[in-house]
């Protein structure tokens, strides 16, 4: 006999908490069982979901999933190169590219279910 969830207020505990590939069969054999949709099918609206954000993020710089939160990009700025001075020494500053990162925010929905 299978065992019964626990609940945790409004969450739902499906499956104890696992690692590596145990855990990416966990993930989908819950969502699965939560949608009611086999786990190929699954999979490949999951594949398609991930190439819709890779788009939107690499056009328009921002990316959000309803409920759950927002993906944007944040670029660091880089240093030129060129001379400089400390504590009285000649150097020369190396030039460093800039850099991106995709930054998420929670929304704050899903924030209040998880702390309260």
């Amino acid at each position: 006999m299978a065992p019964k969830p626990k609940t945790t207020g409004q969450v739902e505990m499906l499956q104890p908490f696992v690692r590596g590939r145990a855990a990416a069969k966990a993930f989908f054999d819950d969502l699965s069982s939560v949608a009611d949709i086999e786990v190929g099918e699954l999979k490949k609206m999951l594949d398609g979901l991930q190439k819709l954000a890779v788009r939107d993020l690499r056009s328009k710089g921002s990316f959000t999933l309803h409920s759950i939160g927002s993906f944007h990009v944040k670029t660091n700025a880089g240093t030129t190169e060129g001379p400089g001075e400390c504590h009285g020494k000649q150097f020369t500053r190396r030039e460093k590219p800039s850099r991106k990162h995709v930054i998420c925010k929670v929304a704050s929905l899903l924030s209040d279910k998880v702390v309260s």
